[in-house]
């Protein structure tokens, strides 16, 4: 039944694990994963739902609620899925997440970055 789960390939995101239906299953009473310690009944008969469920569409529109009740208690901060994300301060200018500008470039999108030595002495207190 388990097994089941890795038909699905649903894109939701879980501790930046994509891909992974199960990975909700991690945040169940007890589990060794259960980093947050969620316990909410809701969220835990739902996720018994999916478990229990022996019709493959059933528990794809299962999976599906029990992804929306597990989003909306927010038990851990959401990352982006895949390997990872781009991240920056605001007074960095001219850099909108580029990681490469030409073919294997990694370094040259540094050369057009500019730091808002206001802004960033206004927000942190620091110009330098």
């Amino acid at each position: 039944l388990q097994s089941r789960l890795f038909e699905k390939q649903f894109d939701f995101f879980a501790n930046n694990v994509t891909g992974r239906p199960n990975a909700l299953n991690d945040f169940r009473v007890g589990h060794q994963w259960n980093r947050s310690n969620l316990n909410d009944p809701a969220y835990n008969q739902k996720w018994e739902d999916v478990l229990t469920a022996t019709d493959s569409e059933e528990q794809a529109r299962l999976i599906k609620e029990a992804t929306s009740a597990f989003l909306e208690l927010v038990p851990s901060v959401q990352t982006p899925a895949g390997l990872g994300g781009d991240y920056w301060q605001p007074w960095l200018k001219n850099h909108n997440g580029e990681r490469v500008l030409a073919f294997v470039d990694y370094a040259s999108r540094w050369a057009y970055v500019w730091v808002d030595q206001d802004l960033r002495k206004a927000e942190t207190g620091f110009a330098d």
